[in-house]
């Protein structure tokens, strides 16, 4: 397919991108692992040093949105979900919601650090490359079940249309 043809094309770009992500998603852990696994202490701390500062700059990315004058990350979620406004009750769920999972990637990223300063590399390794993403689709899947259940009275959209209005969505 030409440049010109995949640019008019919207559904070819976002398979494009969909495609890459999960490529990216998918090499991250395994660069991660072979270079901590190389042997040189400066790709060690590279290695040890990037699934840190991800999860930590999550946090972050969730956090800053529970500050004044802000919106909460999850709340804007919901609110493209939905397509506008939320009820009070949900408005505040959203905001817990995005704390927790500030809290959960600050947990993540603490975990990784210690488990590279005190743990074994293959302790580390596990934590950083597999149970952390394990950890991760275990928190969206039991939220979105608990969010069924205790928010029954209000329309759920699936987890796959969820994730198309979000990659829909343009902010800017």
């Amino acid at each position: 397919m030409s440049r010109g043809t995949a640019r008019s094309d919207p559904g070819a770009m976002a398979r494009a991108r969909l495609l890459l992500t999960v490529a990216a998603l998918l090499a991250f852990p395994l660069a991660c692992h072979l270079t901590a696994a190389s042997g040189d202490p400066r790709a060690v701390a590279l290695a040890v040093f990037v699934p840190v500062l991800l999860n930590l700059a999550l946090c972050f990315l969730f956090a800053r949105t529970l500050l004044g004058g802000s919106e909460p990350l999850v709340t804007r979620f919901a609110r493209v979900e939905r397509g506008g406004a939320l009820p009070a009750e949900l408005a505040r769920y959203t905001r817990r919601l995005t704390a927790a999972w500030a809290a959960f990637f600050a947990l993540m990223g603490l975990t990784s650090a210690a488990l590279a300063l005190w743990g074994s590399f293959a302790a580390w390794s596990l934590f950083t490359n597999v149970v952390n993403y394990v950890l991760v689709a275990v928190f969206f899947v039991a939220e979105y079940a608990y969010r069924r259940l205790r928010y029954r009275q209000y329309p759920h959209a699936s987890p796959a249309d969820v994730v198309r209005r979000l990659h829909a969505y343009r902010p800017w």
